[in-house]
């Protein structure tokens, strides 16, 4: 019945006639697990009025509980990409004699609901002329023969397209993807996107670490194609600078709040770490931000983050977590504001949907609004307050999403290709101009590929694709206090397009005022060389990579040194004074106090452990080793048990004194001897208990924020005061 080949592909005889379907139609749709929970699956304009169409695939809504249902509505993200696809191609069509060709678009948009399944499926089904499920009976869909390219939104929407459409030869252009492994021309062949590569992302983050002396960081990513491949890159860049990624961590796609404590648990026990490098989704960047605020205060503002392009300037990403995002430095692929599309948005309201469907709109009105339709289809009711229609967008008060301007400029592209094929550049009809091209796929991805487009028509800039991606460069933001309203904003520190261009001067770091991200000295610093193999999580360290690392501010020699304040001098001048005069009354009392009776032996013995105090206190002073915090622990109940012991002995004699017959009933006890022997006994307890604290809870040094900087203390940071009371 056909042929198959790599060269041609697939080939039926045009004679067979199929007289039966395998697509999930209307009458299936219950045996359908694809279709959850029945939710509008995409919307379409004039794709039966014109013969060029364009398709969009876009993460309109997140995945539900299982796999296969829909959960909430990306307000910020999907939504407002959808619209503007469908805005460019209302101004396209609108504005079309600035082109060489008189191009009218139709356009369709699927919602994947961030599931790789759901939209091959649908892909498949529509581009196979079969429909797509959950279609409404009588509803048509675009004949497949009209589609000359696709636009797509991240890496799993892009894979899913390129499975469908890269045998087709159809052009797709991504507008966020960002994988470096979406690079192989030789496997995507017919993909382009306006978004530069992760290496470049790399190369721009290594270079900020750098200029800000941060050189020992630790790098957390979502287990995706995405978060894999920008991490892998960060780290061979990150490598050939001299930068010094200690720990990688994954987040599984459903991870929970516990595995984000976890990993930020296990990062705050690393010595001198303060930077984490982020290549996650937004919902993982959210998950991080809320565990080093459940942590406590070690965690909630030790840490600088940074983001890549997935957390760029969002304020839903940090809300509620402000303060713990502040200082982090994000970057964002070059975008502008749209003024025109703000305005197109703020022109919808119940009356004027645009063609939105019915269930999409209201789910966005009311997450907009924060109030709820009881007659919606997908009503939301964690909104108390009921919608009352009458709520109006405010084009000012929009916030627009980064990319939706590279929605926009693809859209663009695909027509100011198509609008210089040859042959085709003085047709009134492209669509039959290209329907009489020997090779009309390869001519359009030509002819996109190697078109240029004044973005937003004015003194912008130029658009055009660099090795098929658009190399535009990014925006450095830091997190920082707005100081003239409450609050939090992204304040722009510079932009990088092969080397970075601003102040980094302008930087506000974390509440706690740490800046430093280096090896502590006499620790051992373990390095990643290269990407994780595929066996897990674990990469070579190279012995011969060998940072230069300073010690952190504070921290001379094996001293302490705290900016205000002379507690440490005062303590030492102090001890040293006590023991000091102990030695000199103990060598006194030995040598011209006359030994009147047995319990001499306990005043010698109580000042050995008043020596012990005293000589104990310059252990806290002490640069924290694991031995200095053992010592710590160990001798501090030492002394005291030798001090008490030799007070409680003297007091039982003093006792044993008063009554009549003791004198000579204990007479064997109260021998120096046996004073000094049972006075050993009493303090090998406390060596017992000591010694089994060692043994159970191994001592163990670590770091601790206090006046803005990193102080070494030991462990357990939150109990080891009360700990040492208690021992």
């Amino acid at each position: 019945i056909g042929s198959y080949n790599d060269t041609h592909s697939l080939k039926i005889r045009s004679d067979i006639t199929v007289s039966w379907q395998s697509s999930c139609g209307t009458n299936g749709c219950s045996e359908c697990p694809l279709l959850g929970n029945q939710q509008s699956r995409f919307m379409q304009t004039n794709t039966k009025t014109y013969d060029l169409n364009l398709l969009a695939v876009f993460h309109l809504h997140d995945m539900g509980t299982t796999p296969y249902t829909c959960g909430p509505m990306q307000v910020e993200s999907g939504f407002q990409n959808m619209l503007a696809f469908f805005y460019a191609i209302e101004q396209i069509n609108k504005d079309n004699n600035k082109l060489s060709t008189n191009i009218q678009f139709g356009g369709l948009a699927l919602d994947t609901c961030n599931n790789f399944v759901r939209a091959r499926a649908d892909l498949y089904s529509l581009m196979s002329g079969q429909g797509i499920c959950n279609v409404v009976q009588g509803q048509d869909v675009m004949n497949p023969a009209t589609v000359v390219a696709a636009i797509t939104t991240g890496t799993s929407e892009t894979r899913a397209v390129h499975d469908i459409f890269d045998p087709l030869r159809i052009t797709y252009i991504s507008q966020s993807a960002t994988a470096d492994a979406l690079s192989d021309i030789n496997v995507l062949k017919y993909f382009l996107r306006t978004v530069p590569p992760d290496r470049l992302q790399a190369k721009a983050m290594v270079e900020v670490l750098q200029k800000q002396g941060w050189n020992y960081v630790v790098a957390v990513h979502t287990d995706s194609e995405y978060g894999t491949g920008g991490v892998d890159a960060f780290i061979r860049e990150a490598g050939n600078n001299s930068i010094c990624v200690t720990q990688r961590h994954r987040l599984k796609q459903d991870a929970t709040d516990q595995d984000a404590r976890e990993t930020v648990k296990e990062i705050g026990e690393a010595i001198g770490v303060n930077v984490i490098v982020v290549f996650a989704n937004p919902s993982h960047i959210a998950l991080l931000l809320k565990a080093a605020n459940d942590l406590g205060e070690n965690y909630r503002s030790r840490f600088i983050w940074i983001g890549s392009d997935t957390w760029a300037d969002s304020m839903s990403i940090i809300q509620g977590f402000e303060a713990i995002a502040e200082g982090a430095i994000t970057f964002r692929i070059r975008s502008q504001t749209v003024d025109a599309f703000k305005t197109y948005m703020a022109q919808l309201h119940p009356g004027n949907t645009k063609g939105i469907p019915e269930d999409w709109f209201n789910e966005f009105w009311q997450h907009t609004f924060s109030c709820r339709n009881s007659s919606a289809a997908s009503v939301q009711p964690h909104y108390t307050r009921l919608c009352s229609g009458q709520e109006r967008l405010v084009a000012a008060n929009i916030a627009q999403h980064p990319y939706v301007l590279h929605t926009i400029i693809a859209t663009y592209m695909i027509a100011q290709g198509m609008s210089t094929i040859k042959d085709c550049g003085t047709s009134q009809d492209v669509s039959i101009c290209l329907a009489q091209q020997q090779d009309r796929y390869g001519a359009i991805f030509n002819a996109i590929s190697t078109a240029q487009w004044n973005v937003l028509g004015q003194s912008n800039f130029t658009f055009r694709f660099t090795e098929r991606h658009g190399d535009i460069g990014y925006q450095v933001l830091n997190v920082k206090k707005n100081e003239e309203q409450q609050g939090y904003l992204y304040q722009e520190l510079g932009t990088w397009k092969g080397e970075f261009q601003g102040d980094l001067t302008k930087y506000v770091g974390p509440g706690s005022g740490i800046t430093t991200s280096i090896c502590p000295p006499n620790v051992k610093c373990s390095c990643l060389t290269g990407p994780s193999g595929e066996g897990g999580d674990t990469s070579t360290v190279d012995p011969t990579f060998q940072p230069q690392y300073q010690p952190p501010p504070g921290i001379e020699d094996r001293f302490l040194s705290v900016k205000e304040g002379y507690w440490g001098l005062i303590i030492a001048i102090l001890s040293g004074l006590g023991a000091l005069v102990t030695l000199m009354l103990l060598f006194y009392l030995l040598c011209f106090y006359p030994v009147k009776s047995g319990t001499s032996v306990l005043g010698y013995y109580l000042l050995l452990g008043i020596l012990g105090v005293y000589v104990h206190n310059f252990a806290y002073i002490f640069y924290p080793t694991d031995v200095v915090c053992g010592i710590r622990r160990f001798c501090l109940g030492l002394t005291y048990a030798v001090c008490f012991s030799a007070l409680l002995l003297k007091v039982l004699n003093t006792w044993r004194i008063g009554e009549d017959d003791s004198l000579t009933k204990y007479k064997r006890l109260s021998s120096p001897l046996s004073f000094f022997l049972i006075a050993v006994a009493l303090t090998l307890i406390q060596v017992i208990i000591g010694t089994e604290w060692l043994i159970l809870v191994p001592p163990k040094s670590n770091y601790k924020i206090y006046e803005g900087q990193q102080y070494p203390r030991c462990e357990p940071t939150d109990f080891y005061d009360e700990a040492l009371i208690m021992s």
